[in-house]
């Protein structure tokens, strides 16, 4: 009998070849670059590239074209990884064949997530890995709610599809008892800003938290 088909393994990452990595999303991004270059083992592996924008998502394509956008960078560049990161600005309603869907309902969840799992094959369409980092806890209960209904369609776009992987982030940026909190406790007990003053943001101790988390993620990969 023929052996299957596999894929080949991931092609390793030298510092006179680093491997190309697209960070989109936004506001949410702000400061991680700097927390990569501090936090990652080895920060000369990555070749990291910003685009990120004030209140954009994929719920308002007519404000800002998501889409649209990568598919031209994508006609220019094929990176070996694109992470994600928006969903704040996305808890609103959708229009849909003239049609406004509430974000509580079922409706809203099955065209957010048809978006997601639409754009999530258009970033791995030229081989590219995509990490989808999902929202972190929210201050705000509403916001918390809104915020949980779109992990799920991360997560469910991801279950679904071998080339994305959802980064969950809630339980990281949770106190023990599975809320909000502004503080994380470091391993030698120190306590640090995790999180700026809007509920919402990371603050700049908070997107190392995260770099650091991403720096578990690619290792197991590369």
């Amino acid at each position: 009998a023929s052996a299957p088909c596999l894929p080949p393994p991931p092609v390793l990452p030298r510092p006179d070849a680093p491997l190309e990595v697209w960070y989109i999303g936004d506001s949410l991004l702000q400061f991680i670059e700097v927390s990569l270059g501090t936090e990652l083992d080895q920060p000369e592996l990555f070749a990291n590239h910003f685009d990120w924008h004030y209140s954009t998502g994929l719920s308002r394509p007519d404000y800002f074209d998501w889409p649209g956008r990568m598919r031209a960078r994508l006609d220019t560049g094929a990176p070996a990884a694109i992470v994600v990161l928006f969903g704040g600005n996305d808890g609103q309603s959708l229009a849909v064949d003239g049609k406004a869907l509430s974000p509580s309902s079922e409706a809203w969840l099955a065209e957010y997530t048809r978006r997601v799992e639409e754009f999530g094959g258009l970033l791995s369409s030229t081989g590219a890995q995509v990490y989808w980092i999902g929202l972190p806890v929210m201050r705000s209960r509403t916001m918390g709610a809104r915020a949980q209904t779109m992990n799920a369609a991360y997560s469910a776009a991801a279950s679904r599809s071998a080339d994305i992987d959802f980064i969950e982030t809630w339980d990281l940026f949770a106190d023990a008892q599975g809320r909000y909190t502004q503080y994380l406790t470091e391993a030698d007990g120190s306590r640090r800003v995790a999180r700026l003053n809007d509920g919402v943001h990371f603050s700049r101790g908070g997107t190392r938290q995260l770099a650091r988390e991403l720096g578990t993620v690619f290792e197991s990969r590369w």
